[in-house]
């Protein structure tokens, strides 16, 4: 079952390696250490990575659970293509200033699959 888990996993890291280093580029592009010096660019690079961070490892942790007591692989799945999808769309979004492309990315990549998490783990944990 947690098999299943690793490509997702891997593929969100790879997306948090990619705001990482966009954040790195704005801070060198802009000579800014700490903060985000009044630019706007840094500003958006710096929260895209901090919202993934704020909102992944939750999810993460609700889908190695779920895996653990065997939740569907349809329920896996869907969770993680969700995440993934959701936080590539939220992720550009921020970087952009998409407000629609941003609410999309949200409820695709955070409020959906935690709320079906949560409902998941009730569900098999009973």
């Amino acid at each position: 079952m947690m098999i299943i888990l690793a490509p997702y996993i891997a593929v969100l890291g790879l997306i948090l390696l990619a705001l990482i280093f966009n954040v790195i580029k704005h801070r060198r592009k802009f000579h800014v250490a700490l903060g985000d010096g009044g630019f706007e660019d840094l500003q958006r690079a710096i929260r895209a990575h901090g919202n993934f961070m704020e909102i992944v490892p939750m999810i993460l942790i609700i889908m190695l659970v779920l895996a653990a007591l065997q939740a569907s692989l349809y329920l896996l799945h869907l969770l993680g293509i969700m995440l993934v999808a959701g936080r590539i769309i939220h992720a550009r979004a921020i970087m952009r200033g998409s407000i629609p492309q941003r609410q999309l990315g949200m409820a695709l990549g955070t409020m959906t699959p935690l709320i079906l998490g949560i409902i998941g783990l009730f569900a098999y944990a009973l």
